[in-house]
């Protein structure tokens, strides 16, 4: 039986799938191989009903699949504006493929929001330049949509205050050796650029499969620790300086096979993912990481019950401590857990 500890608060940081659908045909990913599933908006309403979910809100990831193929997107946003008052920030992730589709749906994300709401933070999925972006994404089109969504993306930065542009980068055997054009396309157009190194994941995202395909090689290793000793990067998010130097670090020691000494808003019990069938997971790199299901458990009774929260501890801390995602990590440093 559950026991629910009624005195914690509700986590800060959601993640939320709102479609498996997608138009890439990533390698180092299989949301594409999946049923094509989209969040209800009965079912975002279930999950916000009991309050706990919105109440400490404040930092909304987006994604998918590719989330701007959700057919009511706009009315998930709505509903979720509304009832997390709380929020700081809304990011959307995109493979930029669609650029008048991007252009239209963050107009009306800034259009949702107050003049003093969240912030919206576009992360555009950029793994290369020309021919290398294509191969990694699966589409020969693939960076000629991306740069035209990032030319009209930095063009309403200009004149809008509220929105912030990011350029995600996946590192893996197919790009490892490009990475330099990549940065300097990135300074080019002066928008930051986040490398995330790939992973070998068994839900979400479920590399599992194609892992030893996309994995880095031993030489890539060695060759990307130099890189990034040598690499100034740009504040990833211009209000924590500190966090660029931090991860940079951060991005060295995984390289090294060492143990992970950044926080992390999912390991430390503040982030969650939530899937559009309902299934909510404490981060989506593991399946061990699964809460239970959003149609059959109170989201209140998944985030309050303390046995299974420590649980799920145990069984990630191995997970964890080899994790090189840097997934919300500025939401560490926003509130004041640097270390």
């Amino acid at each position: 039986m559950l026991t629910v500890d009624q005195t914690l608060a509700g986590p800060r940081v959601l993640l939320l799938a709102v479609t498996m659908r997608c138009d890439a045909r990533c390698r180092m990913c299989s949301i594409w191989q999946t049923p094509q599933a989209d969040m209800s908006c009965d079912l975002l309403r279930l999950a916000l009903a009991d309050g706990v979910l919105a109440g400490n809100l404040e930092y909304l990831g987006l994604t998918g699949g590719e989330p701007l193929l959700h057919p009511a997107l706009g009315e998930l946003v709505e509903i979720l504006i509304d009832k997390c008052l709380r929020l700081k920030e809304i990011s959307l992730t995109t493979n930029g493929l669609s650029s008048a589709q991007v252009q239209a749906t963050v107009r009306g994300l800034l259009d949702m929001s107050e003049d003093n709401g969240p912030e919206i933070v576009v992360n555009v999925s950029l793994d290369g330049v020309d021919d290398v972006h294509n191969r990694v994404r699966g589409r020969p089109d693939a960076f000629f949509n991306a740069t035209a969504t990032l030319n009209a993306l930095t063009q309403l930065r200009r004149t809008e205050p509220r929105l912030a542009v990011r350029l995600n980068t996946v590192v893996s055997s197919m790009n490892a050796e490009s990475l330099y054009p990549l940065l300097r396309y990135a300074q080019e157009i002066e928008v930051p650029l986040n490398f995330s190194l790939v992973m070998d994941t068994d839900t979400y995202t479920n590399s599992h499969g194609a892992y030893s395909e996309v994995a880095l090689r031993p030489k890539q290793r060695d060759k990307l620790r130099r890189f990034f000793a040598r690499l100034h990067l740009p504040a990833m998010y211009d209000r924590v300086g500190q966090l660029s130097r931090d991860y940079a670090d951060h991005l060295r020691g995984m390289l090294a096979e060492e143990t992970r000494r950044l926080p992390c808003p999912f390991r430390d019990g503040d982030g969650y993912l939530i899937l559009p069938d309902g299934d909510v997971y404490v981060c989506g790199v593991a399946q061990k990481g699964w809460c239970g299901n959003l149609t059959r458990t109170p989201f209140s009774v998944l985030w309050g019950d303390a046995a299974t929260r420590n649980q799920r501890k145990e069984l990630l801390r191995p997970a964890c401590a080899r994790c090189p995602s840097n997934c919300h990590l500025h939401a560490c440093y926003d509130h004041g857990n640097p270390h």
